[in-house]
């Protein structure tokens, strides 16, 4: 009876340490890594470095409502290059790094959540290009491109295709059309999208060799229960429907209707925003959230100073009043950092700048002695110069600028009543 009741205790303390290993600490986080990718995956102002809300894309999007809604805390950030966020994926406990292929070689290397979405995997050739292939053999007598690190190169490499690895995929569209490559191995839609923001279009497909589902790859330590709630979530947010609506977002259409003649999102540099062509402008996606000013019409033209004007203030800042009184345009519309008039067009904001340059480099330092003015206005030695206006420039100067050269300031606002 005693050894019954003492192996009844045994049992029930194994089944509560196994309960108790399965608990997750609730404040558990996974780091997550990913790389520009577009569409899956890309840095809105289209740098190789972002966090968090900085990052957009499809799988971004699936991802995210993912863990949102398995109740995982996680910190994202997107890197460069791709073999360096693989490996650290590999090889650090609670790291996890998306989008990848789930390959059979790659099968026991991580814990796998998904499938996030298609990647079929394809040779492009530009237009014109006669290419035709039956089988993937028939590339090896071609120059072919591919993206270091990728499983697509690492199959060509398995089949004994020799080709070309560049460090970025987009690097490969340029090298087409440039005719550096015959064919380019990429996956699709991705190879499709990373041309268009290129600029590059009319590309056709030679040869569909092969297909992989991408995946969300966590490292072996991540707790099994966090990785059976996240693919509970996504599971369940495919049955509603949810990850057909994020890709049909993206392609702007049925993702099945999905062509190379649709129109695609231009990541927008938060730093140099370019200007609009008259008609059209960027569309849809992370361009419209997040400059709303950027959305579709009218043919505005959108203007940010560069730094080099800005270190070009600087430098004269403390330099007299006929530099610093035009360092602003005399039109306050048209001065650095205002808004821009709804349609001024190029040839009038290029002025603008030049106007800074030619002000800046005419500057007259005080104690100059006369006859040495680059103005030309006849001064005594010793004397600070004060202000004869060229034909055609507007006099009328700013108050903060005057405050900063030593001038009683004229035209400042009084204090709000």
């Amino acid at each position: 009876m005693l050894k019954r009741l003492l192996l009844a205790l045994g049992g029930t303390l194994v089944v509560l340490t196994g309960a108790a290993r399965a608990e997750v600490d609730p404040n558990y986080s996974v780091v997550l890594l990913t790389e520009n990718f577009p569409p899956y995956n890309m840095a809105i102002n289209g740098k190789n470095f972002a966090q968090e809300d900085n990052i957009d894309g499809i799988a971004v999007d699936i991802v995210k409502e993912m863990f949102k809604r398995a109740g995982v805390k996680y910190n994202l950030t997107l890197r460069f290059p791709w073999d360096r966020i693989y490996k650290l994926a590999l090889e650090k406990p609670g790291y996890g790094v998306f989008v990848t292929a789930r390959l059979p070689e790659r099968e026991q290397l991580f814990k796998w959540v998904g499938p996030i979405g298609p990647d079929d995997w394809v040779l492009l050739a530009k237009g014109d290009n006669p290419i035709n292939l039956a089988s993937l053999d028939e590339a090896k007598q071609y120059r072919v491109g591919a993206y270091k690190g990728d499983a697509i190169s690492e199959y060509l490499t398995e089949k004994g295709v020799e080709h070309s690895a560049s460090l970025r995929d987009q690097e490969n569209a340029r090298k087409l059309v440039a005719g550096q490559i015959d064919l380019w191995a990429t996956g699709d839609p991705a190879g499709r999208y990373l041309a268009k923001q290129e600029g590059i279009s009319g590309l056709r497909t030679v040869l569909r060799f092969d297909s992989a589902e991408l995946y969300l790859a966590l490292n072996r330590d991540v707790p099994d229960e966090i990785v059976a709630r996240l693919q509970a979530a996504l599971d369940q947010m495919r049955s509603e429907g949810f990850v057909d609506d994020i890709l049909n977002s993206y392609f702007g259409t049925s993702y099945a209707e999905y062509s190379k003649e649709k129109p695609v999102c231009r990541p927008v540099s938060r730093h140099r925003l370019r200007p609009r062509a008259a008609a059209g402008g960027l569309q849809g996606g992370a361009a419209d959230r997040e400059f709303p000013a950027l959305q579709h019409g009218g043919g505005r033209q959108e203007l940010r100073p560069r730094r080099r004007h800005r270190r070009h203030q600087r430098r004269h800042r403390a330099r007299d009043v006929q530099a610093c009184r035009h360092r602003l345009h005399p039109d306050p519309a048209l001065s650095l950092g205002s808004p821009v008039p709804p349609d001024p067009g190029q040839a009038q904001l290029r002025p603008v700048l030049h106007h800074l340059h030619a002000r800046a480099s005419a500057a007259v330092q005080v104690g100059r002695p006369a006859g040495q003015d680059r103005l030309g206005a006849a001064r005594g030695a010793g004397q600070r110069h004060q202000g004869v206006e060229p034909a055609g420039r507007c006099p009328v100067p700013h108050w903060r600028l005057q405050e900063r050269c030593g001038q009683p300031a004229s035209g400042k606002p009084g204090p709000a009543a």
